[in-house]
């Protein structure tokens, strides 16, 4: 074990931290000649992850960290293949591959649970961050290019232009980028890293090899590490592959003289980018957004200096929920539509409190604001009563704990705190002990009845702040628009087209042309025998409590929180109440229970309850000859093919008996009377409805082409589509009364069909819940679950908004990128022609969407796959400069595989990408979702084993089989789009109602 002042392998161990919060050990090292720093922590958890940090800031809106961040994955000397990324994704069983850019950084990580797999794309990582080839087509290709259509008219490409162009037709990715002008000018938040279109396309090649050569180099690096392997292993694999080849790079033979220093060393450049001068004048500063909401966002922001645990617990009792003070206090103000708070944590080192009043009409602007202070000052003078004080710590003592996986490993999360540290020149430990600090202000607080007072005052009373009001316009995407046709035009005039077209059919034979099998050959790749002997089980144990209720249990490590959750069959209800089932499901919890107001009663729930929810679930049955034989021991228990609302609360293991009295006091006593309030969430879901469009173009389009599929489909469409989207907009505040009539007979008759009950929890939580459901299921008045009242997706579609046979429906909105989608039927599940299918559709998302759809077509994402274990697959894009052509793209795609057989490499190399998505680890609360999914389904493990080892077999001939049945079946396709209001294009043009 390494000691603290060793040292190994040329690294010196700086410092060797307990970090206890974490369960882990840090090592902090340095690289005596490279400077290159090391933070390992070390711990028990098999899946260990590493990532490549650099410090990246900029001074310009070009996106330059951005499109470095892009084509560092585009070869490099070792590996010399177009994309070693994708390549080394499809030959390993990974659990994350990523790279993210930040404003003052660029993050490479990579995770796997298998060693030998974690060094390979580790190896892969290394050459590509110190290594890139960076050529000037992977230059044209990321960026920017000019392209010429069939009539020589110009337009400009590139994946990260078009990415950033979904960026800037997003309300509020503009409005954030307003706030961060606002709080942090003449620094590197003052620009979007990610890049602004109207400035990508002025960077130069230069200007981009630059940049690579000042911020990539491994005194700038710094290695993060996480897991199990050890640290010594891991610098083995460092000195000896990589740290000869930097040495050798930079000219690096002296040792430098503060290697032992106990601080990373920041370059002054980088700091000076870093470092900024509160901007805190009181007077308003105005941005224009796309076109997304009726009224302004109007901010009002306080900095609160260097990040202290202090300032969180502040802002969660000021905002943690909306019966917080200062949250209540703005909502009921009904000066705008809604309220969205933020506590913007350590950029450049700072925190910052953010209240923003969203939906304010402009002669309210100032009268906002003025809001926002004097509420601010009320509080001051009030004080916190006991209860908002309990209910915020109980709440942060929870977060504390809880382990989640926000789009990847818990350890990326650590990851963001070590660098809120590292970054700025701190120890990499430094922000690691958030439950030892809060566990300190709890003992201040105790100690001190005047603390929270005295914070109030330092932040708030009589401070200077920063007024931003962003508001919508029409304009702005027009502006934008008529900015780059005239750079277009300007260019155009010393732009040689016979040259431009000669250029381009270099860089499309470049993006067409196949590596090389020695190139290939490059990326090492996990041998399908190697693969571990059993998945992970997922699978809920099923039996009964209290007689006849069906319990399902997942007894798993889950850190002392416990997962409750009851669920009530929704599908009793009429087909039309569908419609409104997303804002009952929203309310219900909103508007009070037990003769208590809604504000009451949220602040005694988060004393309790880490958090509390309802949802809504549709889990139609996987009807297979496996499924059906399997659901016949629980054919009298009627979970099967059922549509449900949830009651889901996550707590602590010691609130247990407190939270299922708390549950059967909500069941119990729902309230259906403040319609006062209920007007005011309905303000708020209608303010939230026409601002989701452009971001959630894709999901629009999915659920918009596959609702005639099924009856699943179809109440997708009512629940979430466009047809809730223009549902929402018709309601009227006036209908609040006879809404709240409706909801109470909809309540009572889903809580009358009967119920069940999941528990995710550990074994010892688990007895001690069993022992107490008896009890709770009485008080609370819960029965068996009834059968379901017969409707077919008939019934449903004729609910649909615009709903058409014509197979090709278009959305039409402000925006300058768009969204393609198709679907049509595929094989029945878990058969093995659908084990092919699957896999074909990874394939090709892999390769030939890759290729054909970003790389080329300049899309920022593709997709081919299964709709969720359905006979149902789909073709889709992301961002796309030109989705009307996608469709083309995908037919297109088909042929080139089935002309084009597949060779036995590409068909394991798809395997072994395919078999990752059963491998990756679950966070204790989705583990337990899935594994009751699977049981309501008619899935139990044997069936996913079964499906798993038919991916295995699959050969060359049903590969080519299952494409020609997916090019046979997309011939009777249906289509969805999103597009400018521009696109000229023949379909059922939706006619939004806003």
């Amino acid at each position: 074990m390494l000691k603290k002042g060793d040292e190994y392998k040329g690294f010196y161990v700086i410092d060797i931290t307990d970090v206890k919060d974490f369960k882990s050990k840090g090592i902090y090292l340095r690289h005596k000649t490279t400077g290159l720093e090391v933070f390992h922590l070390l711990n028990d958890d098999e899946e260990n992850l590493f990532s490549f940090c650099f410090r990246t800031p900029v001074s310009n809106n070009k996106g330059t960290p951005h499109v470095i961040e892009h084509s560092v994955l585009c070869g490099s000397e070792k590996f010399k293949l177009k994309e070693p990324f994708i390549t080394i994704k499809s030959k390993s069983v990974l659990t994350f591959l990523n790279a993210m850019t930040y404003p003052e950084k660029t993050l490479y990580p990579g995770a796997a649970q298998i060693e030998k797999q974690y060094f390979d794309i580790m190896d892969v990582y290394a050459d590509s961050v110190f290594f890139p080839l960076l050529s000037e087509t992977t230059f044209k290709q990321e960026s920017h290019r000019f392209e010429l259509d069939s009539e020589n008219n110009l337009s400009i490409q590139g994946v990260v232009y078009n990415e950033m162009k979904g960026q800037f037709s997003n309300f509020y990715s503009c409005s954030y980028r307003s706030l961060m002008c606002s709080l942090f000018p003449n620094t590197t938040y003052e620009y979007s890293s990610g890049g602004d279109p109207l400035e990508i396309c002025t960077m130069t090649y230069d200007e981009f090899l630059n940049f690579h050569r000042k911020y990539y180099s491994p005194e700038n690096c710094l290695l993060y590490l996480y897991g199990n392997i050890q640290t010594e292993k891991q610098l083995d694999f460092i000195a000896e592959k990589y740290i000869p080849r930097l040495e050798k790079k930079y000219c690096l033979k002296d040792e430098k003289a503060d290697y032992k220093s106990m601080l990373p060393k920041v370059y002054d450049e980088i700091k000076k980018l870093e470092t900024f001068i509160p901007n805190a004048n009181n007077s308003e500063q105005r941005f224009l957004a796309p076109n997304g909401i009726e009224g302004s966002i109007v901010s009002v922001s306080f900095y609160a200096g260097k990040p202290e645990m202090e300032q969180y617990l502040l802002f969660v009792l000021l905002c943690g929920n909306d019966s917080s003070p200062l949250k209540k206090r703005l909502k009921e103000s009904k000066i705008a539509d809604d309220c969205w708070t933020m506590m913007l944590s350590s950029v450049a080192d700072q925190n910052v409190f953010i209240f923003n009043l969203v939906g304010v009409k402009k002669e309210n602007e100032k009268k906002a604001k003025e809001i926002v202070l004097s509420s601010l000052k009320e509080i001051y003078e009030k004080g916190f009563t006991q209860d908002d004080i309990d209910a915020a710590i109980m709440s942060i003592d929870f977060n504390l704990r809880e382990v989640k996986r926000n789009g990847g490993p818990y350890s990326i999360d650590i990851l963001e705190k070590v660098m809120d540290g590292w970054n700025f020149g701190y120890h990499p430990a430094e922000k690691l002990t958030p439950i030892y600090s809060f566990e300190k202000v709890k003992e201040k607080l105790k100690n001190n009845k005047n603390l929270l007072n005295s914070l109030m005052e330092k932040f708030f009373i009589d401070k200077n702040y920063v007024h931003t009001v962003i508001e919508p316009s029409d304009e702005f995407l027009n502006e934008r628009n008529n900015k780059e046709i005239h750079f277009i035009k300007t260019s155009e005039k010393s732009i040689n087209k016979e040259l431009l077209k000669k250029e381009l059919e270099i860089l499309h034979e470049y993006q067409n042309k196949q590596d090389s099998p020695e190139a290939l050959s490059s990326i090492p790749r996990m041998e399908l025998s190697d693969l571990p002997d059993k998945l992970p089980k997922k699978e809920a144990k099923v039996e009964k409590t209290h007689g006849d209720i069906c319990l399902f249990t997942d007894k798993i490590n889950t850190n002392g929180i416990i997962y409750f959750k009851i669920f009530f069959p929704c599908d009793v209800l009429k087909p039309k109440d569908y419609l409104d089932l997303p804002l009952f499901s929203e309310t219900l919890l909103e508007l009070g229970w037990g003769g208590k107001n809604w504000a009451e009663c949220l602040r005694d729930a988060d004393k309790i309850v880490g958090e509390k929810f309802n949802s809504l679930a549709l889990c139609s049955f996987v009807e297979t000859e496996e499924t059906i034989k399997n659901a016949q021991k629980f054919k009298d228990d009627n979970f099967f093919d059922r549509d449900w609302l949830g009651f889901e609360m996550k707590f602590l293991e010691e609130k247990l008996p407190e939270a299922l009295g708390l549950m059967e006091e909500i069941l119990n006593g729902l309230d259906f009377k403040d319609s006062e309030r209920l007007n005011c969430l309905i303000t708020e879901k209608i303010a939230n409805a026409k601002p989701s469009l452009v971001p959630g173009g894709l999901e629009y389009c999915s659920m918009r082409a596959c609702c005639a599929f099924s009856r699943e489909d179809a109440v997708s469409e009512m629940l979430y589509g466009i047809t809730q989207v223009n549902h929402i907009l018709s309601y009227k505040i006036e209908d609040s009364k006879n809404l709240l009539k409706k909801f109470k007979l909809m309540y009572d008759n889903i809580k009358n069909a009967g119920c069940i009950i999941n528990i995710t929890a550990e074994e010892k939580s688990l007895n001690e819940a069993k022992q107490l459901l008896p009890e709770f299921i009485n008080k609370a008045g819960l029965k068996k679950i009834s059968s379901k009242r017969k409707y077919e997706k008939e019934d449903y579609l004729k609910f649909v908004y615009q709903y058409s046979k014509e197979k090709f429906d278009i959305i039409k909105t402000d925006t300058q990128i768009g969204y393609a989608f198709s679907a049509f039927k595929t094989e029945k599940p878990f058969t093995k022609k659908a084990a092919a299918v699957e896999l074909l559709l990874s394939w090709i998302t892999e390769h030939t969407f890759w290729e054909k759809l970003r790389t080329v077509h300049g899309c920022y994402g593709a997709n081919a796959m299964i709709q969720n274990m359905t006979n149902l697959a789909s073709f889709s894009t992301y961002r796309d400069p030109n989705p009307k052509e996608s469709f083309d793209i995908f037919v297109e795609s088909l042929k080139e595989v089935i002309n084009n057989k597949l060779s036995q490499d590409d068909i394991e190399c798809a395997i072994l990408s395919y078999y990752s998505r059963y491998t990756i680890p679950n966070s204790p609360s989705v583990h337990g979702t899935i594994a009751l999914r699977r049981v309501i389904k008619g899935i139990n493990q044997d069936i996913i084993d079964f499906y798993v080892k038919n991916v295995l077999e699959i050969n060359a001939d049903d590969l080519l089989d299952a494409a020609k049945s997916v090019f046979d079946s997309c011939k009777d396709s249906v289509k969805a789009m999103l597009c400018s209001k521009e696109t000229e294009i023949n379909g059922n043009v939706l006619e939004l109602n806003f």
